[in-house]
């Protein structure tokens, strides 16, 4: 829009002040796109991968494989929001896209940014640690733009992702077999609450054209894939105590504050499978992976 003679003093201001409005709005935006409560558990994932090996050497190593895993984390969800833009107006209208505040092409340039910066830090850890960032950052593109559509395959590859992020602590102080019973555990602990969740946005799903799991086979077979999947993690919690790998202070803990509360899951959402009760299971498991990594560190003391 043009405007012309004395108006353009005041129409300049006015121009000023709604740029300055639009480029803050971006800037949150872009904040809101890469959800930095995800990103910082990310990177806290990885670091818990490290500090449950009983070593935090070399710090920058880990300081930078933290830093890789909380970027990665960041451009998985601005990727999964350009691809997720349909399902996410009905099941989550609050989000950057579907609000408004933000476009498609944002997210997906705020991604490839992330992603880059990720894979750059990664460099400052081991080749190893670089490879697992590419690989990773292709595995969450994949599944943002084709898996997720799928049954089965993108909840194996989210619970996947969340294995790999205590093997990159790992990694990066050089102790990866330490870690590899926390990934096991956080494998079978997320795919099954990715199948929940699966549950919880079938109506958001169905209308996206998406093929999930219980969009296929029905919430019945749904819920008997996440007990499963969850019953054979309390089966697993046993085993380092076992063999003698950690101690009675873990047994107890995991028994009390994970297995108990995996089994109560199980139980409320076969009594109560809509959405609203299935969003508070969520809830309360996700605050339950702090105590199962509790648990892991009060077994190696």
């Amino acid at each position: 829009m043009i405007f012309r003679g004395d108006s353009v003093s005041l129409d300049g201001q006015a121009n000023f002040y709604f740029e300055d409005k639009l480029q803050e709005g971006s800037i949150k935006s872009y904040f809101r796109l890469s959800r930095p409560h995800n990103a910082a558990i990310g990177g806290l994932s990885v670091f818990f991968g490290a500090f449950l090996t009983g070593n935090l050497e070399p710090v920058y190593a880990l300081a930078s494989a933290c830093l890789s895993g909380a970027l990665i984390t960041a451009g998985a969800n601005s990727i999964n929001d350009y691809f997720d833009v349909e399902s996410d107006r009905i099941n989550k209208p609050y989000r950057p896209i579907p609000s408004g505040t933000a476009t498609r092409t944002s997210a997906k340039w705020t991604a490839f940014v992330l992603y880059a910066g990720g894979i750059n830090a990664s460099l400052f850890v081991n080749r190893t640690a670089f490879y697992i960032a590419v690989s990773t950052v292709l595995l969450t593109y994949i599944y943002s733009a084709w898996l997720k559509k799928t049954a089965v395959w993108g909840n194996l590859t989210v619970a996947s992702l969340t294995s790999i992020t205590f093997i990159y602590g790992g990694v990066a102080v050089g102790r990866v077999r330490e870690s590899l019973i926390p990934a096991l555990f956080s494998f079978f602990f997320h795919f099954g609450r990715e199948v929940l969740k699966d549950i919880e946005d079938m109506e958001g799903d169905s209308k996206a054209g998406l093929k999930t799991f219980p969009l296929k086979y029905g919430i019945e077979a749904s819920l008997k894939l996440a007990g499963l999947s969850f019953g054979l993690l309390i089966i697993f919690t046993f085993l380092p105590f076992l063999y003698e790998l950690y101690n009675i202070l873990y047994l107890i803990v995991v028994l009390v504050g994970v297995d108990l509360v995996l089994v109560y899951t199980m139980i409320s959402a076969r009594r109560n499978s809509d959405s609203v009760n299935l969003k508070r299971l969520n809830t309360i498991l996700k605050a339950d992976m702090l105590i199962g990594l509790t648990s892991i560190y009060l077994g190696t003391i």
